[in-house]
């Protein structure tokens, strides 16, 4: 399995993860997470296959489900030890070649309704991620290379950081303490982003765009080379706003806002307030009501 020794989001899964002694290789297409505390981790590493990662509003116990006409194309080992769940995906040696675009089989995850204060951390190489339903839990480490993220309805209480290379990174809202979004280049956008009054909230991309529609975030930072960045800012904002751009246009369309606070120097931050940063190099930058 190829490693993304690269990426930040494997260090925050290394750093959290429990070393598991007792492993079971799954000969059947399905398995049940019965051991899962309810303040546990899920950590799950694959190479191919698509990651569906939904929570059932009822039921105790998750479950591991890897489907397509190609699922005994691979192993799959999951680990169980102190509630904490490890799930390995692997493509077997003599199934490895020039043809894996070709294989087809998808890994899904089924989340107990319990688990609201766990941890869940998933790093796909090839493959997408997709949250499809409501989820809640303490906090969330998504990390891909050439695949997409793609999320619905996600409420994290500490740390939520999404990361891919060359994918987008798209969902519809996202609630955390902190949230840090990373893209090489794909697009981000999101219709709600929340981390409340006192949470951060970071995003980079260096060619794709970042989108944000409703904003509610006091202390923001977010950088971009080539793409454009569009965001609101939240009711009672009061801080310094400052957009810096090389080659890109600035557009403030939020008729409150002084224009003198639309600057374009990076130096007169007082952090203890609340603070907007915007930087590209030949990205436009919008700012909206």
């Amino acid at each position: 399995m190829k490693k993304l020794f690269f990426m930040m989001t494997i260090l925050c899964v290394v750093a959290t993860t429990t070393v598991f002694s007792s492993v079971t290789d799954i000969h059947a297409s399905s398995f049940d997470i019965e051991d899962l505390h309810d303040d546990g981790s899920i950590t799950i590493s694959t190479d191919i296959p698509d990651v569906f990662i939904e929570q059932h509003s009822s039921g105790k116990t998750g479950n591991v489900k890897l489907v397509g006409k190609d699922w005994n194309r691979f192993n799959v080992s999951v680990g169980q030890l102190d509630g904490h769940v490890s799930i390995q995906v692997e493509l077997k040696e003599e199934q490895q070649s020039n043809q894996t675009k070709q294989i087809h089989a998808e890994l899904h995850i089924v989340l107990p309704k319990d688990f609201q204060q766990g941890s869940l951390y998933v790093d796909t190489y090839a493959g997408d991620c997709k949250i499809t339903s409501a989820i809640a839990c303490s906090d969330l480490g998504l990390s891909t290379y050439s695949g997409t993220i793609g999320t619905l309805v996600i409420d994290v209480s500490e740390q939520a950081v999404l990361t891919t290379y060359s994918g987008s990174i798209t969902g519809r809202a996202l609630s955390a303490r902190t949230i840090t979004l990373s893209t090489a280049s794909g697009n981000i956008k999101f219709n709600r982003l929340d981390v409340g009054r006192n949470g951060t909230f970071e995003a980079q991309s260096m060619s794709g765009n970042v989108e944000i529609n409703d904003m509610v975030a006091y202390h923001v930072k977010i950088d971009s080379i080539s793409g454009c960045v569009k965001c609101n800012i939240p009711k009672h904002f009061n801080g310094p706003v400052v957009a810096r751009t090389v080659a890109g246009k600035i557009q403030n369309n939020y008729q409150n806002l002084p224009e003198a606070t639309i600057q374009t120097v990076h130096e007169d931050q007082n952090t203890s307030n609340d603070f907007l940063y915007i930087s590209t190099i030949t990205g436009a930058i919008t700012i909206t009501k």
